[in-house]
């Protein structure tokens, strides 16, 4: 089952929130279990992409246990830049909003744990 994540900043350009977005999707990649793609229809690097796409990765094979390792490479993210903000969405249209603040130590593990059972609902 898929989910989207939608990247979003309100400091950066267009361009640099769709670059961005395909460098997590890299990482995510790389990092988890997890698999992300930017969705058909997504921009070439140094395009801007549409309202729609724009920031957009999918994301398949997301668990409660994979989400530990996913929040880990977000981590890396926010702590590059604050003004980000990732939108997680699932099929049935729950949504997770992480914004950096959610990411500090005091409330990473509030964050993980919230992750996780918004993941383990979704696979379920």
């Amino acid at each position: 089952m898929n989910q989207n994540l939608i990247l979003r900043s309100g400091q950066l350009e267009p361009a640099e929130v769709q670059a961005m977005a395909r460098e997590l999707a890299g990482s995510i990649n790389r990092h988890t279990a997890a698999q992300a793609s930017l969705p058909n229809g997504a921009t070439r690097p140094g395009e801007r992409g549409d309202p729609v796409t724009l920031g957009a990765i999918v994301l398949s094979v997301i668990t409660s246990g994979t989400a530990v390792a996913l929040f880990q490479v977000i981590k890396a993210y926010f702590e590059r830049d604050e003004s980000l903000e990732m939108a997680f969405e699932g099929p049935e249209g729950r949504k997770l909003t992480i914004k950096a603040e959610n990411m500090s130590a005091e409330r990473i593990d509030e964050t993980i744990a919230m992750a996780q059972a918004f993941f383990g609902e979704q696979s379920g």
